[in-house]
């Protein structure tokens, strides 16, 4: 029950519920609540009702209630009409999550009180079914004369409070909350929650047409529970502990959701933090940024805090150490750039990859940041000379790599009165004897970085290649963004789904023509991305800060009932891009004219195989019984037939259980496409042989009822091999693996079933499987 509340709480994130407001549930819960989330669905529409229901009926019927434990079948079937009259009830009736730490055992260990509180009071049971069944099959305690009622099945408890019903998993959560309510603790009573200001302040702030209200107080406490502890100095502390309280509110619309959220902060941490906010002004650097194909956009005017956390980390000292000392560039005067407002946009460009442009208000710091830029690019350009393979001129280098060459150009562009430095990249594809080589387009392979200090005293860095005339174009002149930035607000953010479902599909079909044969599909993967994708339009948000509280609006569009639909009838494709990097693998050691060569390079085009680290493939190696497991295994999950299980394998006593292939013989063992030996030994090191392979394959295909259209009929492979007398292990396994055109006899009437079978001949096999699945 404990976890099925705990699910619950993080379910509710994604529905909606009830504004806060007088004698709610904040009278009966306490000070010390951790957080709150309130739920009404009468503010529910649709598939989300429709879900929200579902939710509460498995909630407090399915899971409370478990018929296998019942030994009393009149009593079960109460305690099943009980449940069933709440879960009805609670569809139309407001409900609390609530949580907070409870006291600390004798141990010192407090552990969390978890519960729900709704608008239920005794007198409105319906009588004949609710009070006679607690009352008769419950044990009952009092707590300043209220009854707690723990049901002999049903699994949790309930009490009544001035007209709202407490129910919970955990014994001690009503035990607390009625001694605190009646006020019968002796010291240290705390409080009702509604009495607390921060609480009373969050509620003006959140609107009271919200559908969902959160609320907590404690926010600090999660924020640093975010951050692995064993880290030194992972955060900046007193900045995080200037996080008082949070609430957020979330209401149902027409178009999707929306989402109010408040923050208090503690205006002296922040200035002992070094966060003094009460000066900032408001955002204005979107008027300077290109307007069309926005993907993502943030303009904001407090971006010092995000340097003050990473000046709280040791790497980051001891980066900006080293780089000064070896380049003699004071980098530090560059990143204060960044300390006041900034900006940045990624844009749909057309081409393989976004553009991306990033602008910095520097103020009064111009002339020594342009100093050290002009530094910066300077030092980049004769490192990256020292290192270059060919000096075409003083502006222009090649490198030379192993898959591509790279023309580097260093030159200048004129943006109004000022001069930038452009660096243009293009890489250029070498041949290489693999056929299944993923190659694009070489026009797709030019790119331009742009930077330097603009007549507006903008630090621009972009790869936007037509900046020169996108600059200044304002993001205000956007249709898509005016209603956004008609905002007098410190911040901004906005992230267009569409814009970047459309890149996404445009990507992947770009890769797909890259590809010379086909050795992948991406159309599963892009059409699974275009289900995630597709419940959601667009993310905007405006903040305001200073240095009492900061406020944040933020709008998702959001189709839950398009989202729900896809989550619970899709799956996620096999496929993946991994052949893109693999199939740029070749060895010294084949040829695509060797017999086992196209076998070779289509497998590890498709990931199946690899080669050793020296650049050969070495095909006349024997293969030995587990590296031929796991390419079976890696071949029937790239084709969808089964999953890889992660875990140890302790089946066989020569099996370490954390092998790296540990994983690889656990997915053979329990889809039962291998067994060990009778001394229950697995021998991963032997060299597997033909008999053996034969077993593995036939496995696979029984297993998964593998049909093909033409199969070899009528054969029996005693009457086809001298080698098989007809009473071997392997004898049906070796009939499969022939009649499905898999493996053939190493000479027209022998099949050496006890031969080992090498790295070259196991490509011919695998591939042979891999064309039949």
């Amino acid at each position: 029950m404990k976890k099925t509340i705990t699910i619950l709480a993080f379910l509710m994130i994604f529905i909606s519920g009830t504004a806060f407001a007088a004698n709610t549930p904040g009278d009966i819960l306490r000070e010390n609540t951790q957080y709150m989330i309130q739920a009404n669905p009468k503010n529910m529409d649709g598939k989300v009702k429709e879900y929200y229901e579902q939710l509460i009926h498995k909630m407090f019927l399915e899971e409370s209630f478990n018929t296998w434990e019942i030994e009393d079948e009149q009593k079960g079937a109460d305690a099943e009409k009980v449940l069933d009259y709440i879960s009805s009830h609670l569809k139309d009736t407001s409900i609390t999550l609530a949580y907070f730490e409870g006291e600390k055992n004798e141990y010192g260990i407090a552990y969390p009180q978890t519960g729900f509180i709704f608008k239920m009071p005794e007198n409105s049971y319906i009588n004949n079914i609710v009070t006679p069944y607690l009352q008769n099959n419950s044990i009952i305690t009092e707590t300043a004369g209220i009854k707690i009622y723990t049901p002999e099945i049903i699994n949790g408890t309930f009490s009544y409070l001035d007209g709202y019903t407490i129910f919970s998993a955990d014994e001690n959560f009503p035990t607390f909350l009625i001694e605190q309510y009646h006020d019968e603790c002796e010291t240290e009573c705390i409080p009702a929650l509604n009495e607390n200001s921060s609480f009373k302040e969050t509620k003006e702030k959140i609107s009271p047409d919200s559908g969902l209200n959160i609320y907590i107080p404690d926010f600090n406490i999660v924020l640093k529970e975010l951050f692995d502890p064993g880290m030194e100095e992972p955060y900046n502390e007193t900045m995080l502990s200037a996080v008082l309280i949070e609430g957020v509110g979330v209401g149902q619309t027409d178009y999707g959701f929306e989402i109010n959220t408040y923050l208090d902060l503690d205006p002296s941490k922040l200035v002992e933090a070094g966060l003094d906010f009460s000066n900032s002004g408001s955002a204005s650097l979107y008027k300077y940024l290109p307007k069309e194909n926005i993907i993502f956009f943030q303009n904001n005017t407090i971006p010092s805090k995000t340097l003050e956390f990473l000046k709280t980390m040791p790497e980051y000292q001891e980066f900006i150490s080293s780089f000064m000392q070896e380049s003699e560039i004071n980098l530090e005067k560059i990143l204060s750039a960044f300390e006041n407002e900034t900006a940045s946009i990624i844009q749909d460009s057309g081409e393989l990859f976004p553009s991306f442009t990033i602008l910095a208000k520097l103020g009064n710091k111009k002339n020594e940041i342009e100093t050290e830029l002009n530094k910066l690019t300077d030092y980049f350009w004769k490192e990256i000379t020292i290192d270059a393979d060919e000096i075409l001129n003083e502006n222009s280098i090649v490198l030379h790599g192993d898959k591509n060459n790279t023309y580097l150009t260093k030159g200048t562009l004129k943006l109004g009165n000022s001069e930038l430095t452009q660096f243009s990249i293009t890489l250029t594809q070498k041949e290489t004897k693999n056929p299944y080589a993923f190659k694009l387009n070489n026009n797709l392979l030019t790119f331009k970085i742009t930077m330097g200090i603009t007549d507006e005293n903008h630090l621009l860095i972009s790869s936007n290649k037509n900046i020169q005339d996108h600059y200044k174009e304002g993001l205000e002149n956007n249709s898509s963004l005016k209603s956004l930035l008609s905002e007098n607000a410190q911040g901004y953010s906005y992230i267009d789904v569409d814009e970047l479902n459309d890149y996404t599909q445009y990507f992947l079909s770009t890769v797909q023509e890259g590809i010379s044969k086909d050795i992948m599909d991406v159309s599963e993967t892009k059409e699974y991305l275009g289900l995630i994708f597709s419940p959601f339009g667009k993310l905007e948000g405006t903040e305001k800060i200073n240095n009492e509280f900061s406020e944040a609006h933020t709008t998702l569009e959001l189709d839950l009932e398009k989202l729900f639909s896809n989550i619970f009838e899709h799956r996620y494709p096999q496929n993946s891009l991994d052949p893109i990097w693999d199939s740029q693998k070749e060895f010294e050691d084949v040829e695509i004219n060797d017999w086992y060569g196209d076998d070779v390079y289509y497998l590890t085009a498709q990931g199946t195989v690899d080669g050793y680290n020296d650049d050969t493939y070495k095909p006349e190696k024997n293969i030995n019984r587990v590296e031929f497991t796991k390419i079976v295994i890696e071949t029937l999950a790239k084709k969808g037939y089964l999953y890889i299980l992660w875990g140890s394998m302790d089946e066989f006593n020569d099996v370490e259980q954390y092998a790296w292939y540990s994983s690889y013989l656990k997915t053979a063992f329990e889809n039962y496409i291998i067994s060990g030996y009778l001394d229950n030994t697995f021998r991963p090191e032997n060299p597997i042989t033909r008999a053996e392979v034969a077993q593995i394959i036939a496995n696979a295909i029984d297993k998964y009822n593998i049909q093909i259209e033409n199969k070899i009929e009528g054969i029996t492979p005693e009457n086809i091999f001298r080698d098989i007398r007809g009473n071997e292990w392997y004898k049906e396994a070796v009939k499969r693996v022939y009649e499905y055109n898999i493996m053939k006899g190493t000479t027209a009437d022998t099949f050496e079933p006890e031969k080992p079978i090498n790295r070259a001949e196991s490509a011919a096999v695998i591939r042979n499987l891999m064309e039949i699945l």
